[in-house]
């Protein structure tokens, strides 16, 4: 246990490894452990205002320990402590003499340990010490108060509406109340989006993307409310972000290589906060969940017939809708989510508002399984998560309002031409988008090969396996209003004429490129040149590769964003050619390499580069 002055902890697994290895040369193994255990105290001692080192058995005797670990914090103030102490009184204890419960409060709020003002000392005790020392019960509460005027009046209020709070008991109840404040205090539209996650599972890591792509389906994000200047797609991140600052939802990094960019790309839903969403949705006939024992989350408090489903989700569950009653009540559905294999979805052609059909787990399922998919007229959002039939329903290309069609983890959908080509004459294809992706697999010749694809598609993602050949589909002609594109080349070479039909997408902002191989050709460095239309519009560009490399002057004129992710250990000289300082409007960028030596050489290449402060080197 640690309470740190502000230094990083020395105890990283290298360390103990190092010391381990020190050690045993000159010391029997069981004295090993002892050695390094010395060794670390000692180093620790200096880096920290409170620390304490407990040892624990298989068979631990919990009391014992937190006992132990309040006498190495302060034995003269707990040299008192009896056999009758229980375990909660000894972790109360703990904690107060840590006062964390204070510093995650005024951490977030004040963006400080404890620079709480004068005039609000007072009720920030009060309020803290309802919240029980909880630290979801801190947080929120503190994220509550920092959207509202810093002036004891208002934090008054929010600690009467608290009323007893958990200072004498852990009670789901008043927890509940605590974060029902939070939830009350949203703006409608944030109501409406953190009630649409009460459709996953429990611990379900949601993706960012996807989750957006269902708000947007649904309408939760219109025009009405979009400012100038901004896309629909960055006013969904603002609200994923606003219920992040809120610590409505928790933010998980680093679950995929592709997207470790310093962003937030997926959530999880804490499971207090997933319980009172499951109830409220349950109260305002927003989502009904079916769990695996066919139950349905959150309770049920109607005294009546229960009105008909707006959204369904699916947990691994097998209810049926056979019945024609059963039907008439899918009659209304906007949403149905399905997770865990899709055994037995209900018909389709008991949909007929569905905006949203999100399955996750569709490679138990064949085409049949989609029957009257065609009937679905008012269909925005559609994904086939892991679908592993031989080919896509034919009727697919006539959802007449589809927007996103998100096939990432499939095997092989070789039907995907005809339903381009007919998806591509609609009037509103400039909305359309394709999400196409096959995990650890390659991607099929028939997607590789397709003749046709909608004239307005705006985002395409196929980062989930290797291609093996440069679609010949990727040209100015036929993606004119291309913006974002990510896609990993493998398996075949990226010549250098493919990089040119790049370069000449006129309204590409984002481009994500992997190259798992490299021709000879390229002589292990790829050249960005400069040219009239070459990334005219390109604003961020990740990069991921074991060869660097070189912007050439004025190459990429409007580059705002670079990341680089070098699979490779460099040697000195590898990057004399990378070339920065071409980069006219570069802010940022983030330059990745694989191991301590190559790291070196990155700082030595980069040490005369004059914008330092927009370098991060990991």
């Amino acid at each position: 246990m640690l309470k740190c002055k502000g230094h990083e902890p020395a105890t990283s697994f290298k360390k103990v490894t190092n010391l381990f290895n020190k050690f045993k040369t000159n010391h029997q193994i069981h004295g090993v452990i002892k050695d390094i255990m010395d060794q670390v105290k000692k180093e620790l001692k200096a880096k920290f205002d409170s620390y304490c080192f407990v040892s624990v058995s298989l068979n631990p005797d919990i009391n014992k320990i937190l006992k132990n670990i309040l006498l190495q914090l302060d034995e003269k103030m707990y040299s008192h402590i009896d056999e009758t102490w229980e375990t909660k009184q000894l972790i109360d204890k703990i904690r107060d003499f840590l006062n964390n419960r204070r510093q995650l409060f005024c951490k977030r709020i004040f963006d400080s340990n404890d620079d709480c003002p004068a005039d609000l000392c007072g009720v920030t005790e009060k309020i803290l010490k309802k919240c029980g020392g909880v630290p979801l019960a801190i947080i929120t509460t503190a994220c509550l108060l920092a959207s509202k005027p810093r002036n004891s009046q208002e934090w008054n209020k929010v600690n009467k509406s608290i009323g007893f709070g958990l200072e004498d008991n852990l009670d789901v109840d008043k927890m509940r109340k605590i974060l029902s404040l939070s939830f009350n205090d949203l703006p409608f539209h944030l109501k409406t989006c953190l009630l649409s996650l009460s459709k996953y599972p429990e611990d379900e890591l949601i993706r960012k993307d996807v989750l957006i792509w269902s708000w947007l389906a649904e309408g939760f994000i219109t025009d009405e409310t979009r400012p100038a200047g901004t896309s629909l797609q960055e006013i969904g991140e603002s609200y994923f972000s606003e219920l992040i600052n809120r610590s409505l939802i928790q933010p998980m990094s680093g679950y995929y290589f592709w997207l470790e960019d310093g962003k937030v790309h997926a959530c999880k839903v804490h499971d207090m906060v997933l319980e009172l969403i499951n109830q409220l949705s349950v109260e305002e006939d927003f989502v009904t969940t079916y769990l695996s024992d066919g139950q349905q989350a959150g309770k049920c408090t109607y005294t009546t017939q229960k009105k008909k489903i707006r959204r369904l989700s699916l947990h691994n569950s097998n209810k049926s809708y056979a019945s024609q009653e059963a039907r008439e009540q899918l009659s209304k559905v906007r949403s149905i989510t399905i997770f865990g294999k899709v055994d037995s979805i209900p018909p389709l052609s008991s949909f007929h508002v569905l905006r949203v059909l999100q399955l996750e787990d569709c490679s138990g399922m064949d085409k049949n399984h989609l029957n009257h998919l065609d009937k679905l007229r008012l269909l925005r959002f559609l994904r086939l998560g892991h679908y592993s039939a031989t080919e896509l329903p034919e009727s697919i290309g006539k959802l007449e309002s589809l927007e996103t069609l998100d096939i990432r983890g499939a095997s092989k959908p070789n039907s995907l031409k005809s339903h381009k080509s007919e998806a591509g004459t609609r009037s509103d294809a400039g909305r359309y988008e394709i999400f196409t992706g096959a995990c650890n697999r390659r991607y099929p010749k028939e997607i590789i090969d397709m003749q046709q694809v909608p004239s307005g598609l705006q985002r395409l993602f196929m980062h989930d396996s290797y291609m093996e050949a440069f679609p010949c589909w990727i040209n100015s002609s036929m993606l004119s209003r291309l913006t974002t594109l990510s896609i990993w080349l493998g398996f075949e070479y990226l010549q250098s004429d493919h990089l040119d039909s790049l370069a000449e997408l006129p309204s590409l902002r984002f481009l994500g490129l992997a190259l798992a191989f490299v021709s000879e050709q390229l002589q292990e460095k790829l050249t960005i040149h400069r040219g009239a239309c070459a990334f005219r519009s390109l604003k961020d560009f990740h990069f991921y590769s074991s060869m660097v490399p070189s912007f050439q002057p004025g190459a990429m004129p409007h580059l705002e964003r670079l990341y680089l992710r070098i699979w490779a250990r460099l040697r000195r000289g590898d990057l004399n050619d990378l070339c920065l300082e071409n980069l006219h409007s570069l802010r940022h960028a983030i330059i990745y390499s694989l191991g301590d030596d190559s790291k070196a050489v990155v700082r030595e290449a980069l040490k005369d580069y004059p914008n330092q402060a927009a370098l991060e080197l990991l």
